[in-house]
Parts: structure tokens; C-alpha cells; sequence
């Protein structure tokens, strides 16, 4: 498989490796980012792998791949639930400042100078794999995505997140954030690289993929936080994504598209789950499993119901 390391963009990050773990350097704005990016990662975990929160050690037993992992900002976490947790990044500073910071914490966190291609090339598999704001700086971001789905174990979940292309984005990310509030060097981003909902909804589909959720990361300027919105992906947003097989994935996109045979669709502002779904004797609620009825119905069920739905049949 090819490589899609950018070389110009691995520079950019290897210039600021010694700053990872500066909440007031040049990754101040993923310092303030991280409590709203964990708050979605721990929750999907949890949803899609039956986990307890409250619990002391939630992840453990879960094997975690960090891509792209840069200092170690969510590798460390994912470690202290309990995760067994792989950090990787294609900038060899990077990884040599989070080796450091995790000994400081003594925590064990295997750090790899390496892309998620030659993870994929070596059949490495994980249960998760946090692809956090790494997809906007790759070469190809198909290629990237669809490594990243290879090395999913079945019914694995991926999280990633990106800025999305549109003029605010262009205003809030490169002009505020770069040469207005100075947070991030000029030139860390490149908005033709930017990748709107629908494209990466796209690439994940075509990776494979199965899309279950989408939120948008919005920062209040009067608060000073970020918070997660169920309606707008303007800037930063985040998915989920699972490894349920190319043929669900068909299905899903079948019962998302279906206009006739007597369904009636009504979708709200993300098109994510389906909640309710009856139609010639087939429901779709809340299970986990395919089967085929005598009748050759098809009954799936889709984790995910009506909390986090985007779609409702009726």
C-alpha cells in the first residue's frame, strides 16, 4: 500500500514537538479541545463495547491504536482506563516526546515511528483507532482511511475528526486561530485540505466503513470551551464509524437512501441511525445481529437507537 505521508506537513510537526505538552504553547488549541474530544471518544467506546464509566478500568482488555498520535494528548488517557493503547505518528520528534512524557507518568504505552499503511502492511488489528486531526494533513486521505479500516478488528469502532471546508471554516481556523489569536503557527493548516461531512462520509463508506455518528466541536468565545453539537459541523467536527462488513455497510446505505416500498422517511439534521424502522414484517431497533427469517426477511438490527438517531422510520 502506499505511503500517505505529506512530507511538508510531517515538518510542520516535527518543528513543534518539544511544545506538545504546553497548554500555553502552540498546541493550546488542542489542550483546550481535549476535555470535549475525550468526553465523545469515551462515550462511543463505552456505547459500542458495553463499557461502565464509573468503573475503574472501563477499557480494560481493549487494544487502542492513537494514529497520528502526536505528543501523546490522547494516548495517555486511553491508557490510564485501561486500554492497551498504541501510539503512533509519522513525525519521529513527536514520538520521542511522548515516549518521555510517558515515562515521567509511568505510564506503558508503545510508541511507534511508523503510518498507518505499514501498521496495516504488518496485520496489526485493533479494536479502536482514535484518528483525531490527522486526516486534513495526509496525502490521500481514501488511502489513509482505508488502512485505517484494515487494521480494525471486526465490529471495531474508529473515531476521526477533521475541519470541515466552507468560508468560516477558512476564518475561524486559519485567520483567528493562526494570524489573529496566533494559537497555532501560519501555515499549520491548508483549507484546500480541509474535507467537508459528506466527503469524509464518503471515503469512510468506500473504506468500508460503516458511519453510526456524527457531532460538530463548537467553540464559544464568551465561555471560552468547546462543547459538542448535534447540528453544527461548520468548523470541527467528529464521527464514529464501525467495522461491520461490505455488506452491511450496502444495507445501511439501502435502508438511508429508500424513498418507496411503503417507508415512510423522515430525517432530521444527521443522518446517522436508524431508530424505528417497520416494513413488511421487518423491525429495526435495538439488537446486534443479522439474521435471514424463513421468509428471506432480513432483520438487523442497528446498536444505536433512538438517542443518537438521525433517521426515524415509520
Amino acid at each position: 500500500m502506499k505511503t500517505t505521508v505529506d512530507v511538508q506537513e510531517i515538518k510542520k510537526f516535527q518543528d513543534m514537538a518539544a511544545e506538545w505538552w504546553d497548554p500555553t504553547g502552540k498546541f493550546k488549541p488542542l489542550h483546550m479541545l481535549n476535555p470535549c474530544r475525550l468526553d465523545y471518544i469515551n462515550s462511543q467506546i463505552a456505547y459500542e463495547f458495553d463499557r461502565d464509566l464509573t468503573e475503574n478500568l472501563p477499557f480494560e482488555g481493549l487494544k487502542i491504536l492513537d494514529i497520528g498520535c502526536g505528543g501523546g494528548l490522547l494516548s495517555e488517557p486511553m491508557a490510564r482506563l485501561g486500554a492497551e493503547v498504541v501510539g503512533a505518528d509519522a513525525a519521529e520528534r513527536n514520538i520521542k516526546v511522548a515516549k518521555v512524557h510517558a515515562e515521567e507518568a509511568a505510564l506503558n504505552i508503545d510508541y511507534k515511528h511508523t503510518t498507518a499503511e505499514d501498521l496495516a502492511s504488518e496485520g496489526m488489528k485493533f479494536d479502536v483507532i482514535l484518528n483525531m486531526e490527522v486526516v486534513e494533513h495526509v496525502s490521500d486521505p481514501l488511502t489513509f482511511i482505508t488502512a485505517c479500516q484494515q487494521l480494525l478488528n471486526e465490529n471495531g469502532l474508529m473515531v476521526c475528526s477533521t475541519i470541515n471546508r466552507n468560508p468560516k471554516s477558512y476564518i475561524m481556523a486559519i485567520i483567528g486561530a493562526e494570524h489573529v489569536m496566533r494559537w497555532l503557527p501560519k501555515g499549520t493548516h491548508e483549507w484546500k485540505k480541509f474535507i467537508k461531512p459528506n466527503e469524509l462520509y464518503e471515503y469512510i463508506e468506500l473504506s468500508g466503513l460503516t458511519p453510526v455518528d456524527k457531532k460538530g466541536f463548537v467553540f464559544n468565545p464568551f465561555l471560552w470551551s468547546w462543547s459538542l453539537s448535534k447540528k453544527d459541523f461548520s468548523v470541527n467536527y467528529v464521527t464514529a464509524s464501525v467495522n461491520k462488513g461490505n455488506f452491511y455497510s450496502f444495507l445501511l446505505n439501502l435502508i438511508r437512501k429508500s424513498r418507496k416500498i411503503g417507508i415512510t422517511l423522515r430525517s432530521s439534521s444527521e443522518p446517522n441511525f436508524v431508530s424505528r424502522f417497520s416494513a413488511m414484517g421487518a423491525i429495526f431497533s435495538s439488537a446486534e445481529s443479522l439474521a435471514i427469517l424463513p421468509a428471506g426477511l432480513i432483520v438487523i438490527s442497528l446498536r444505536r437507537a433512538s438517542s443518537q438517531s438521525g433517521l426515524t422510520f415509520t
